[in-house]
């Protein structure tokens, strides 16, 4: 069956949603799709990563065009993968909840990748009768524990957070404070960021965006995963963390998140409590969540869009 993306892969550090496409690309062949980039009359169901064209990727199709295609070709089916809200960025973007509401009355499926991203949809009043959670999953050949833990060398409690994007909703107020934290007590602590920042960190160590194995050799490496990030729809970062065997502190405010944690003991709410659960070791260890797969969680993908294209 001949699947429409609306977007292709890129290759390096980038948002959750290029994963996808990438594993899309990948994998979706061995559930019986064939994914193509070209919006043609013989395309059966059309996959939507983002309402909105991809000109830099030579993609100019959104909503729109996909709309006068399924008015043109009434038999083509909608699916709608929903990772993106208002809430989280810092100022808050309002362009998403009207418009994929609107859009949700022209889908035939819609994905969304956490329970709690579906919540806050519905309670704005969702259109679309034929709906699903698929939690994201990871690379679990790239995503895995490792013996090369830092701590075995510096005897320190080593910790880390990664992000692809610099908005301030990402956390980094109460990074400052980790890192302060951190630099107090270097005979105890360590403090890494991965990814990309607004370049005034002071004293902990910075690692470029990475991506692939360089980014699950990297991550392997630390004791303990800390996000600040707020209102995230379906966090790739935990994820990728957890499939690394890392404990995993989040905010209360994670989103999606919160359904990925071992205990409620690994939830913080602000700096002082998060600096107070890693002084006295008063979180889980225990990793109880094992993300899904990426040649797994795509089929759970290409399962969906066969069952809504009517294969």
């Amino acid at each position: 069956m001949k699947v429409f993306i609306n977007r292709k892969s890129v290759i390096g550090p980038w948002g959750g949603g290029n994963k996808i496409v990438i594993g899309m690309f990948k994998y979706s062949h061995l559930y019986g799709i064939e994914l193509t980039n070209s919006l043609t009359e013989d395309v059966k169901a059309v996959f939507m990563i983002n309402p909105y064209p991809d000109h830099a990727n030579n993609i100019p199709i959104g909503i729109n065009e996909i709309l006068r295609h399924k008015n043109t070709y009434p038999n083509t089916k909608l699916i709608h993968r929903v990772n993106d809200k208002n809430i989280g960025r810092i100022p808050v973007d309002t362009r998403f909840d009207e418009l994929y509401k609107e859009c949700s009355k022209y889908c035939e499926g819609t994905i969304f990748v956490s329970n709690w991203l579906k919540d806050y949809y519905f309670e704005k009043g969702w259109h679309c009768q034929n709906n699903k959670v698929i939690i994201n999953g990871v690379d679990r050949d790239i995503f895995k524990s490792r013996n090369n833990k830092i701590s075995l060398e510096n005897k320190k409690l080593n910790i880390v957070t990664h992000h692809w994007s610099n908005n301030p909703g990402k956390g980094f107020d109460i990074y400052d404070q980790l890192e302060k934290f951190c630099h107090e007590n270097s005979n105890k602590y360590t403090f890494t960021y991965i990814g990309r920042h607004r370049d005034n960190f002071k004293y902990c160590k910075t690692v470029g965006p990475l991506f692939g194995s360089a980014l699950g050799e990297e991550l392997s490496k630390y004791d303990l995963y800390v996000s600040a990030s707020q209102y995230e729809a379906g966090p790739n970062h935990i994820l990728e963390s957890l499939a690394s065997e890392i404990p995993v502190l989040v905010i209360d405010r994670s989103g999606g998140g919160i359904e990925m944690v071992a205990s409620q003991k690994n939830i913080f709410s602000n700096s002082e409590e998060l600096i107070e659960k890693i002084k006295t070791n008063d979180y889980s260890k225990q990793i109880t969540y094992k993300p899904k797969d990426m040649k797994d969680f795509i089929g759970e993908y290409c399962n969906y869009i066969n069952e809504v294209a009517g294969k």
